[in-house]
């Protein structure tokens, strides 16, 4: 057996949308909110729906990650860990 993992690769974009957008207002089933509580509304409504959370807080923590790592990092201790190649620049 394979174990995907699209549904994590979903939620690292969505994390990383919403916190580089925190104030993009979204609406959801008629409720409005900040796109910061975007994904964890989601890990709600799945654990509602009786889905579980594994996947979810997986790419919320690899989301997580990446965003530290490209965008807090770099700001705070001046030095970047992932960089983008020269030849895709």
């Amino acid at each position: 057996d394979m174990m995907v993992l699209s549904e994590s690769i979903l939620y690292v974009i969505m994390y990383n949308w919403s916190r580089r957008d925190p104030d993009a207002q979204v609406k959801i089933f008629g409720f409005k909110f900040k796109a910061l509580y975007l994904p964890w509304v989601y890990v709600a409504i799945r654990v509602i729906m009786g889905g579980g959370v594994t996947e979810p807080l997986l790419g919320i923590a690899v989301g997580h990650l990446y965003y530290f790592l490209i965008e807090v990092l770099p700001l705070t201790h001046g030095y970047n860990l992932i960089r983008t190649p020269r030849f895709c620049v």
